[in-house]
């Protein structure tokens, strides 16, 4: 049996572990590199110019070591692409992410659940998992790229310039690990948005609630199809469709985009089509008291058959996904962006060709 002496002693040890506990700073959620680049207070535009700067020094030095001329013609022709991609995903991985917290907010506001279990989903999206799984197979499969593209010819001792193929081998691979990184981020937050979104009841006639999922789906193409515009204005050609792997990966990226946040939701959404027309089907039939099962149910005051078949209708001919025209006209753009791009560079290059000669 414990003496008062030790009991007050445990008592007194328990308090100065929970006042250390409390006084204990808590570990700050993980942040990926991509994100913690543009975490300060520098605007992320500036912070994505600014890491173009480097590769641009570097070039200088290779332009110097290769004895190639300085000159603008040069730096647009070697290092166009690959300086603005850099910038472009750094830039552009911070709004997503950002829009991507808003979007998560707005769910989280339509959720019942108690203000303990919306701090833990908060939290939850705050902690992002550590990227070194994606970022090794990223750059296995940018050395495989930079090999078959450049390095190969840099080892038979073909390349004329022996350096700067050095430094457009290393920016491929760069490339492929930034953006793989930037895809995770995105996937990551929209399916811990679309387990959230379990939470949210069907409101047939309010799918809005729904609409943060689509948006996160279409915003999250952004990033990926503007790296595409850039490759389409400065380094494409039509044979490019066949032989470049990142070519390869665009069609089942932008699947994944729109699939990833709406999983399951669509399901969801036609089981609470077919139960609500059921009833309805059963009300018109003459049994009221299915009604009270209903979205309407608390509205069922001078309702007669006419306005039952009129709901039906409207029932039946909601969309079974949320989305509305502006999202609709978004995801569209951003599908065709590099062709547009495409096309405007090849018009440009015709007219800058005719007033040449």
């Amino acid at each position: 049996m414990q003496t008062k002496s030790s009991a007050l002693s445990n008592q007194t040890s328990m308090a100065s572990r929970e006042s250390f506990a409390i006084l204990r700073p808590m570990n700050k959620p993980h942040t990926p590199l991509l994100l913690r680049i543009t975490s300060g207070r520098i605007p992320p535009l500036v912070v994505g110019v600014m890491v173009s700067i480097p590769s641009l020094i570097a070039l200088t030095l290779v332009f110097k070591t290769d004895n190639i001329l300085l000159s603008w013609n040069n730096y647009e022709n070697v290092a166009s692409f690959y300086t603005l991609s850099f910038g472009y995903l750094i830039y552009i991985s911070r709004l997503i992410n950002n829009s991507h917290t808003n979007q998560f907010n707005q769910l989280l506001s339509y959720t019942d659940l108690s203000e303990s279990q919306r701090t833990e989903w908060s939290n939850e999206f705050k902690q992002h998992r550590r990227l070194w799984p994606e970022t090794l197979i990223a750059a296995a499969v940018g050395f495989g790229h930079a090999y078959f593209a450049i390095i190969r010819v840099i080892l038979k001792g073909e390349s004329t310039f022996e350096y700067l193929s050095w430094w457009r081998a290393f920016h491929l691979i760069m490339i492929w690990i930034i953006i793989t990184q930037s895809i995770s981020i995105y996937t990551r937050n929209m399916t811990i948005m679309n387990k959230l979104s379990q939470h949210i009841k069907v409101d047939l006639l309010n799918l809005q609630r729904f609409m943060p999922l689509t948006s996160a789906g279409v915003i999250s193409m952004l990033a990926f199809t503007g790296v595409y515009a850039i490759l389409f204005i400065f380094a494409f050609n039509v044979s490019d469709l066949t032989t470049n792997p990142a070519m390869l990966v665009l069609l089942p990226t932008i699947w994944i985009m729109i699939r990833r946040p709406l999983k399951g939701v669509r399901k969801r959404i036609i089981e609470a089509k077919q139960r609500e027309i059921t009833l309805i089907e059963a009300a018109i039939e003459g049994d009221n008291e299915a009604l009270k099962q209903s979205r309407i149910g608390n509205n069922l005051q001078n309702i007669n058959v006419i306005d039952l078949i009129g709901y039906k209708k409207t029932i039946e001919n909601t969309l079974e996904i949320p989305v509305n025209i502006p999202t609709a006209s978004r995801f569209i753009f951003y599908l065709i962006i590099p062709v547009l791009t495409w096309i405007a560079a090849s018009m440009v290059d015709k007219v800058i060709d005719y007033l040449i000669k």
